[in-house]
Order: structure tokens, then C-alpha cells, then sequence
């Protein structure tokens, strides 16, 4: 039986070794670490608020401009109602580019949660890491040591453990 993959997953090939229940699981995780929703909300209220400037400064720059070279009102209110459907335009622009923004920090955020889980993945005896061996009946056995690690420690069940050690290369 085959897992069939989420549509964020497709879209991103790192992810595609996860089903939609386990990368809901992992999105979930990663968003909930602290200063992950800040991180997003705030770096998209930073270019909002910078590209509102930007706007501000091109459109008074521009009517400015308008009134300089020629001071007939119709020509100057037909200029001016282009100069406000291209300020209509720059806004849907950057509401796109915001929404692009969050998604790629929202991947961001997810790559980081699942690199910090492979770097955790490791024997707390000898610093083995354990990402690729073999689980036997939810347990792992550190090669160096010998020190026997349950999965659950780490909340993933042995088809995780091994989509994770598939994903690992796709993810550096």
C-alpha cells in the first residue's frame, strides 16, 4: 500500500516522502516552536509595510511629476487615474508576493524542524546519529555503543523513522 503524498508535499520534492497526516503532524510541530508564527507574521508585515512605503513614495513622486510638466486638470485627472489603478495593481502585486513570502517561510520553518530532528536523532551516549539504521520493534541500536533507544522517545513510529532517513539527503 502506497501513502499517497499531501498537495504542499508534492508541490516541494524534500517533503514527498510524508503522507498528509505526517506532514500535517510535522507542520503543526514546526509552527508551534517558539517564534515560528512571529518569525512569519512579522517578516510579512515588514515587506507589507515596505512596499506601502515604496507605493507612497512612487505615486507622490509621480503626480508631483505630473503637475510639473503640465498643468491642465484633464489631462493631470486622467493621469491620476492611472497613476491609482497602477497603485491598485502594485497592492495586488504585493499581496501576492506576501502570500509567496509566507509560504516559503512556512517551509523554511518546516526544513528547520525536520533538520533539527535529524540532528537531535542521535544516541545521547556516544553522539551516534542514528538516522538510517534499522528500527526492530520500535527500538534502534546505537552501532557505537550499543545503547537500545525507543522510537517513541522521539514521537515517530518506525514508517516515519524511515521516511524521514529517505527525506534526509533531499533536505541538506
Amino acid at each position: 500500500m502506497s501513502v499517497q503524498p499531501s498537495r504542499t508535499a508534492r508541490r516541494y520534492s524534500e517533503l514527498s516522502h510524508f503522507s498528509s497526516a505526517e506532514f500535517r503532524r510535522i507542520r503543526s510541530r514546526a509552527l508551534a516552536r517558539p517564534g515560528a508564527v512571529i518569525q512569519l507574521v512579522g517578516a510579512t508585515m515588514l515587506f507589507g509595510i515596505a512596499a506601502g512605503i515604496v507605493l507612497g513614495i512612487l505615486i507622490v513622486a509621480f503626480l508631483a511629476l505630473l503637475k510639473l510638466l503640465n498643468p491642465s486638470p484633464t489631462l493631470e485627472h486622467s493621469l491620476e487615474s492611472g497613476a491609482y489603478l497602477a497603485a491598485l495593481l502594485y497592492i495586488l502585486g504585493v499581496v501576492i508576493l506576501a502570500v509567496r513570502l509566507m509560504d516559503r517561510l512556512g517551509l523554511s520553518l518546516i526544513r528547520e524542524y525536520i533538520k533539527s530532528s535529524l540532528e537531535t536523532a542521535s544516541c545521547p551516549h556516544c553522539r551516534q546519529l542514528l538516522i538510517g539504521l534499522p528500527p526492530r520493534s520500535g527500538k534502534i541500536t546505537c552501532p557505537e555503543c550499543g545503547t537500545s533507544i525507543n522510537l517513541s522517545d522521539y514521537d515517530l513510529s518506525e514508517v516515519t523513522w524511515e521516511r524521514i532517513a529517505a527525506a534526509q539527503g533531499s533536505i541538506d
